[in-house]
């Protein structure tokens, strides 16, 4: 029995250590038969870790990655082969791979018996569009995505112009492109618009007409504006007085003379007339626009027309006339703007008219143009030479004397009106930004003025003046000390005032406008209390108690100011009893002889300096 159980000590532990030697190379040997398809890959593939029952896993086409677990992966299934492939990679990893674009589900449980839930989304190959996105526009942050048989383009762009140039580079790959690009910064534009027309008139005017009356006879040239023939008036002129007739005279003539005697009389009248005038009509509207999208201003009006229609009925349509300019800015970057202008000037033109029953439809006359223009922020365009010219001459004469040479000039009279219209529009385009809040001003107009009193507009020439409602201290008669809490500037956000030259609060006459931000309210300094200090007790003598049966009379009353009663209350603190008793013993000499004893005490250095204390401590 001994024999058999050495025998089998030899034997047994030899074939178990064996046995335990051999068992790593067979988890060697089935690990390396399990990721035999591209196990030589798994270090540059990106390993994801699920420890989550439900995951969201994102891969591109032709591409792998890793799903490790914590756990021992007991099955994979749920996923759909012709989008996804997966591979194992030992106990607890596997490796996908997407074949086409789509979306799958993959579904792992491990050794626990615990499933885990994986949503693959499989996303086309746009590498190559991404590295050119990356290399022509550097500044940019656009991403591709391919979705089924487009292209998704979405991110921020520097210039809006990019956005086109993205496009077009993306359909080289792509059929359709689909845009999510925005451009970055402020998209606001808003244009300082003045409109003005200048009107340019000429007239002419040359005249001469002449009146000659005797007691017989009235001879006269007036192919001007003349005033009617009074019959048994007396002539503005003069003439004889057995005349019966009174002269005719132009009712404005430029220069008149004339000869008068006893029988006879001449009168001439000289028109001559020049003007020239220049008007200009100027609009200042603000547009504010968003990038790319119209703006437009009308000033003006509309005129009813009559418009035919079916079974002999008509119909009224508006015309709208003045002036109108429409524009559009497009931002390009770089401080930069891109203008599209539309100004037009129209107007009624009555020459042209219809008449339709016993309506007079007019037409119209329109002068505009159609531009577009690249500047810089903060430069002006003007736009100018939509000229309207008129020329009107006019002559009136008296047939056949009028048209006698030298002689014909005084039985004529000429008028000759040149009229020119010009219309001169100048465009300036800036880049604006909401206000913050401490920037919206306070108030509106009229809302911090009122009224001016009797004395403040006819004695100190004020129209307006500022308006504080009932927080202004005037009203109680006080002079302002401080502004109350809704007009305070470091709490409103307003310039801050001074006083002006009626006492009331207005702003500096060389003031700039600041915007001052709103401070938060302070609080009340804590309120102090007052310590008293202590005095050592001292014996008094009975007098000091009666002291009042010996109060100076008003006229002995000294004239220099008590020492001890100065701001400093240190010293006050230092009046001691002792010092109280010498001023009761000088009251009684000072009854007898006040005027001396006030001398001494100007001249008692000693009394006007506080006695020694003894503070007790608190």
């Amino acid at each position: 029995m001994q024999y058999l159980s050495k025998l089998k000590k030899r034997i047994l532990i030899p074939t178990i250590l064996l046995g335990l030697a051999a068992l790593p190379l067979f988890v060697v040997q089935s690990k390396s038969t399990l990721g035999q398809e591209d196990n030589s890959q798994v270090a540059t593939d990106p390993v994801v870790h699920i420890s989550k029952k439900k995951s969201n896993v994102k891969v591109v086409k032709q591409f792998s990655k890793v799903i490790q677990m914590d756990h021992r992966i007991k099955r994979v299934d749920g996923f759909n082969p012709d989008i996804l492939k997966v591979t194992p990679l030992g106990t607890k990893a596997i490796r996908i791979y997407a074949v086409e674009p789509g979306v799958t589900s993959l579904t792992l449980v491990d050794e626990t018996n615990k499933v885990y839930s994986i949503e693959v989304l499989v996303t086309g190959d746009v590498r190559h569009l991404q590295a050119y996105i990356s290399e022509l526009f550097p500044k940019d942050s656009v991403h591709a995505v391919e979705v089924s048989d487009a292209v998704l383009l979405r991110g921020w762009v520097t210039q809006p112009e990019h956005i086109t140039e993205l496009t077009e580079l993306a359909e080289q790959f792509y059929p359709r492109v689909l845009n999510q690009m925005k451009v970055g910064g402020e998209q606001r534009v808003v244009l300082r618009v003045k409109i003005m027309e200048a009107q340019r008139t000429k007239i002419r005017k040359m005249g001469f007409n002449f009146l000659y009356v005797n007691s017989n006879s009235v001879l006269s040239s007036a192919p001007g504006k003349l005033g009617p023939l009074g019959a048994l008036a007396a002539s503005a002129v003069g003439v004889p007085p057995a005349a019966a007739i009174s002269a005719a005279t132009l009712t404005d003539p430029t220069i008149a003379f004339g000869i008068v005697d006893k029988s006879n009389a001449f009168t001439g009248f000289l028109e001559a007339l020049k003007e020239e005038s220049l008007l200009k009509i100027l609009a200042e509207p603000n547009l504010v626009a968003t990038n790319g999208r119209p703006a437009n201003m009308h000033s003006g009006g509309e005129f009813p027309i009559l418009v035919p229609s079916t079974l002999g009925n008509v119909s009224i349509e508006f015309k709208k006339f003045g002036t109108k300019l429409e524009a559009v800015p497009v931002i390009l970057g770089n401080g930069r703007v891109r203008l599209e202008l539309h100004p037009s000037v129209s107007e009624k033109d009555f020459s042209t008219a219809v008449q339709v029953g016993n309506i007079l439809v007019p037409g119209i006359k329109i002068r505009q143009v159609n531009t577009m223009v690249e500047m810089k922020f903060g430069e002006t365009l003007m736009i100018a030479g939509l000229l309207q010219k008129q020329q009107i001459a006019t002559t009136s004469k008296v047939p056949i004397l009028g048209d006698m040479p030298w002689v014909g000039t005084f039985f004529s009279r000429k008028s000759f009106n040149d009229s020119e219209t010009e219309l001169v529009i100048m465009v300036t385009p800036e880049l604006v930004a909401p206000l913050a809040a401490n920037q919206v001003p306070y108030g509106g107009p009229g809302q911090f003025t009122e009224t001016p009193t009797d004395k403040e507009l006819y004695i100190d020439n004020m129209i307006e003046v500022p308006s504080y409602r009932n927080h202004s201290p005037h009203i109680q008669g006080i002079a302002p000390t401080t502004l109350p809490s809704i007009l305070n500037p470091h709490s409103s956000g307003i310039t801050p005032l001074q006083p002006g030259r009626n006492g009331r609060f207005a702003p500096a006459p060389n003031q700039q406008q600041q915007i001052i931000p709103p401070q938060p309210p302070q609080l009340p300094p804590a309120p102090t209390t007052a310590v008293k200090e202590k005095t050592a007790y001292r014996p008094t003598s009975r007098r000091r108690h009666n002291r009042n049966r010996y109060a100076l009379p008003v006229w002995a009353r000294k004239s220099k100011p008590d020492p001890f009663a100065g701001p400093d209350p240190a010293r006050q603190v230092g009046f001691t009893t002792e010092s109280k008793n010498r001023r009761n013993k000088s009251t009684r000499s000072q009854l007898k002889n006040p005027f001396k004893r006030q001398s001494r005490r100007q001249n008692n250095s000693r009394f006007n300096q506080p006695s020694r204390n003894f503070f007790v401590p608190n």
